[in-house]
């Protein structure tokens, strides 16, 4: 008996362009593969095949995908370590909504921000599922998201491939003798609750911080679904959440610095800022938006922050001396004491805080969460 490998494919196209270089527009193909179903008895495998097809000749680096592949427990049994996967890919068997559905689901965040080449074929995963019973089932795979630094393709399509096991002729396609209406409301049903942000998995180090304060209204993802935790957070972006975090009605701006537009998205939160005694600018003219936030400029604003809701911090932690203490500029030496001891904002291994480094926007994230649990409890 010949030997057929059933092809689900789900192709996707290049959307929206982020970087200052423009990818050119390109298709790429996910292929789910099942092989040897329609031989298979009960008692057997089948190999299950996650393929990523760049279709044209652009270059794509994958910096972060989530893909669910989801299969009816009546028919098959996740056969127990059999998975293997590309390297930074995160593998985890969520449970769902609908019963005798199970998935598996296939996740990637670049944390270097090198992310995957796929310039032809890459497999991303494979596993194995052992044959139940025979009969006609479906795999169904949906993939929510995949992205680059450079551009973001999206897709929240659910795919089905009609498998006959131990048939001579499975059927790929196809809606199993039901309507395409049905198809769709039971897809609905077998999706999982998929995570906020693609980039923040629930494995992620700041992501209870991250969801703490996207709860509140506190962050907002940059790009659709993406937080881009790695990115250094400007000044704008800190002060915006500062001003959400406080609840606050924000007052409208007055034109207070030349390089702040009445129009922007963090004018007012600038101007709650001044008006709450936050910050001053970077200068009498400039706020400088787009800057990264220095360190001491987060420990600075944080402190007077809580001064503003009337709070006083408590101190968790023994004073330390920073091997980097005579950087600290002199503004920012009580709010830097401050915020060490708080546990709020710590030093560095080899001693140093690195008041003129830089935080990302999952550190500013945990900063924040932490200040606001303090005050709030």
């Amino acid at each position: 008996m010949k030997r057929l490998l059933v092809v689900l494919l789900l192709t996707m196209t290049l959307v929206t362009v982020f970087s200052a270089t423009a990818l050119a527009a390109a298709d790429y193909t996910f292929t789910l593969s099942a092989a040897d179903a329609d031989s298979a008895v009960a008692g057997d495998e089948i190999s299950v095949t996650l393929t990523l097809k760049n279709n044209s000749n652009a270059d794509f680096t994958m910096y972060a995908m989530q893909d669910y592949i989801i299969y009816d427990s009546d028919y098959f049994s996740y056969v127990t370590d059999s998975v293997s996967y590309a390297p930074g890919l995160v593998v985890s068997f969520p449970a769902l909504s609908e019963e005798g559905k199970e998935a598996v689901r296939v996740s990637y965040l670049s944390t270097s921000g090198t992310g995957i080449d796929c310039d032809a074929t890459t497999v991303l995963a494979s596993f194995k599922l052992k044959v139940l019973k025979t009969g006609s089932t479906t795999i169904s795979h949906h993939t929510e998201e995949m992205s680059s630094r450079g551009g973001v393709l999206y897709t929240t399509a659910t795919e089905n491939a009609v498998l006959n096991i131990g048939s001579d002729t499975p059927t790929p396609g196809g809606d199993g003798g039901r309507d395409d209406d049905e198809d769709d409301e039971d897809d609905e049903d077998e999706l999982p609750t998929l995570q906020r942000f693609l980039d923040v998995p629930v494995s992620y180090w700041a992501y209870p911080h991250i969801e703490y304060l996207a709860d509140r209204g506190v962050v907002t993802g940059k790009t659709g679904n993406l937080f881009c935790p790695l990115d250094r957070i400007t000044r704008a972006e800190f002060v915006t959440m500062l001003a959400r975090m406080s609840g606050e009605s924000l007052p409208l701006y007055a034109d207070t610095f030349g390089d702040v537009s009445g129009g922007a998205y963090y004018a007012r939160a600038v101007a709650w800022a001044v008006n709450a005694g936050i910050t001053k600018g970077t200068s009498e003219t400039a706020f400088s938006p787009n800057s990264p936030i220095l360190r001491q400029e987060i420990a600075t604003m944080i402190y007077r922050y809580a001064q503003h809701q009337q709070y006083s911090f408590v101190s968790v932690n023994a004073p330390a001396a920073f091997i980097d203490q005579a950087q600290i500029h002199a503004y920012a030496l009580t709010a830097v004491s401050v915020m060490q001891q708080a546990d709020i904002i710590n030093g560095y291994e080899d001693g140093s805080f690195r008041p003129l480094g830089y935080a990302n926007r999952a550190e500013a994230a945990k900063m924040l969460a932490l200040t606001d649990q303090a005050i709030n409890d």
